[in-house]
C-alpha cells in the first residue's frame, strides 16, 4: 500500500494491528477503504473470541455492532456449553452468568437448542428468569435483575474472590470484576 509515497507491505498492518488494543484496532480499521474492508470484520469476530473469557471485550463487541439471530444462537449454545463458576468470598459457587445475560439481552431465544446443549438442570431455569427481566432500557433490567435473588452472580453488588476458568483451575480474580 503506497502511503505519502512510501510503500508498506501488508504484513507490516497485519503486525501493527494484532498489537493494538481493541479501540486501537477500530481506529486503525477507519484510517482508509484499504483498512476497513481489511480489518473491519476481523475486529467484529473477536466477540467470538472473548466468549467465556473476556466480558469486557465481549460486551464491548455488542455495543459497537449488530449479529444476526443466527450468531447469537451459536454463541448461546457455546455460552451454555462452557459456562464457568464464581466464587465469593464465603466460597459459594455460582454460575457466570454474565455471557448468557448479554446473549439473552440482544435476543437469545431459549429454545430445544440451547436447553439440550446445556450440562446443567437449573440452567434453562435461570435463563428464563433473566428473560423475565429483560425491560425497555438496560437500567431497568439491571433493577429488575437486582431484585432476583436466583441471578445473585448478576447483581451490582456481587464480587467474586476465584473464578472457573476453561481448563477447569481456580484462578484469582485479577483487576476488577465487570458487572453487567
Amino acid at each position: 500500500m503506497d502511503i505519502s509515497h512510501s510503500f508498506i507491505t501488508e504484513d507490516i498492518f497485519d503486525i501493527l494491528f494484532q498489537n493494538l488494543s481493541y479501540e486501537d484496532k477500530i481506529n486503525f480499521s477507519q484510517i482508509n477503504a484499504f483498512t476497513y474492508n481489511t480489518y473491519y470484520h476481523r475486529i467484529r469476530s473477536t466477540i467470538h473470541n472473548s466468549l467465556l473469557t473476556d466480558y469486557r471485550l465481549f460486551k464491548m463487541c455488542f455495543q459497537r455492532f449488530t449479529y444476526r439471530e443466527e450468531e447469537i444462537q451459536r454463541m448461546g449454545v457455546t455460552a451454555v456449553k462452557g459456562i464457568g463458576t464464581v466464587w465469593d468470598i464465603s466460597e459459594r459457587g455460582y454460575y457466570d452468568l454474565r455471557f448468557l445475560f448479554e446473549l439473552i439481552y440482544r435476543g437469545l431465544n431459549i429454545d430445544e437448542d440451547i436447553i439440550q446443549n446445556t450440562k446443567y438442570s437449573n440452567l434453562p431455569i435461570i435463563m428464563k428468569k433473566i428473560k423475565q427481566c429483560i425491560s425497555f432500557t438496560r437500567s431497568e433490567t439491571i433493577h429488575k435483575v437486582n431484585n432476583e435473588v436466583m441471578l445473585y452472580s448478576l447483581h451490582t453488588l456481587f464480587t467474586p474472590i476465584v473464578q472457573n476458568i476453561k481448563n477447569k483451575n481456580k484462578s484469582i480474580i485479577q483487576g476488577t470484576w465487570e458487572k453487567i
